[in-house]
């Protein structure tokens, strides 16, 4: 494929001028949220939306991603976005996504317009700000019915017991509520499945865990609803206990291939799935 010439950040931002005066007054430097893939920031009037937006910059001058890669995660993030909506996976309406030259060193990084929901405040934030007891409970359970509702898919991998149709970082960090709809909001760093395993894998990307790890993860049903219920053991006390009985019991209705293997790992502090967050990748493992 013939190399493009992409514009410059500054160039692809300026129809963002119509935002109002003291909203954002400049909108590369106010940041909502940074992550460890993306800058995050609030747009209150963006051409052609209904409602705010927020702009995504993901990865940029410390990732280093070449034309080739940028141009391929873009491709895949659609390709991605597709996959979540036909498994049911509620997502925002994106505006625009482009690979974009950054400014100093020539390197590629993602930029995404996707338009907002509810009140911005992800579901990791409203779970640690003080919130009444019975609503992080109320939030725990959306997240768990959102994991047990997902469908099963077929993958013929050793290392993948209870597959899922699609992957992904489910995690409350990733998710928001509009009214009682769950949204998710972060699905850059597409995962689709490839002979038995999570793709595309950039070490870029994914620099700290290993292929094998973070598909199951994100595509085992045991991984997905362990990590859940480790991350509420660890973090939120309070309602694990609540969430853990309710993620067994569900696991135990309707998905009983998975419930013996969360059980022990409840029974055992989530013992393996910490050994999992140990899986660093090697110097061998896919560029």
């Amino acid at each position: 494929m013939a190399r493009t010439e992409l514009p410059l950040l500054s160039t692809l931002i300026e129809p963002m001028q119509r935002i109002p005066v003291g909203v954002i007054p400049e909108l590369r430097r106010v940041n909502l949220a940074n992550g460890k893939q993306a800058r995050v920031v609030r747009i209150a009037d963006y051409p052609g939306a209904d409602k705010e937006c927020v702009a995504k910059f993901c990865g940029g001058e410390h990732k280093g991603y070449t034309w080739d890669e940028a141009r391929m995660l873009v491709d895949e993030t659609i390709a991605y976005r597709n996959e979540l909506q036909k498994a049911g996976v509620v997502i925002p309406k994106n505006h625009r996504i482009n690979a974009v030259q950054v400014e100093a060193g020539g390197s590629y990084q993602i930029v995404m317009i996707d338009e907002m929901h509810g009140d911005g405040e992800d579901l990791k934030s409203k779970l640690s700000n003080g919130y009444a007891l019975d609503y992080k409970r109320w939030i725990s359970l959306k997240i768990l019915e959102f994991l047990d509702r997902l469908p099963g898919g077929r993958v013929e991998s050793p290392l993948i017991t209870c597959p899922t149709e699609v992957l992904g970082d489910f995690k409350p960090d990733n998710w928001v509520l509009d009214g009682n709809d769950m949204i998710l909001i972060d699905y850059f760093g597409p995962k689709r499945w490839k002979d038995g395993l999570a793709a595309p894998y950039l070490k870029k990307m994914d620099s700290l865990l290993t292929q094998q790890a973070i598909t199951f993860l994100c595509g085992d049903r045991r991984g997905q609803f362990s990590r859940v219920m480790a991350m509420m053991a660890r973090n939120w006390p309070e309602i694990a206990p609540y969430a853990i009985d309710v993620g067994l019991a569900m696991l135990k209705h309707n998905h009983p291939e998975a419930y013996d293997w969360v059980k022990n790992e409840v029974e055992h502090r989530f013992d393996r799935i910490n050994q999992v967050y140990q899986m660093r990748p090697s110097a061998t493992d896919a560029m």
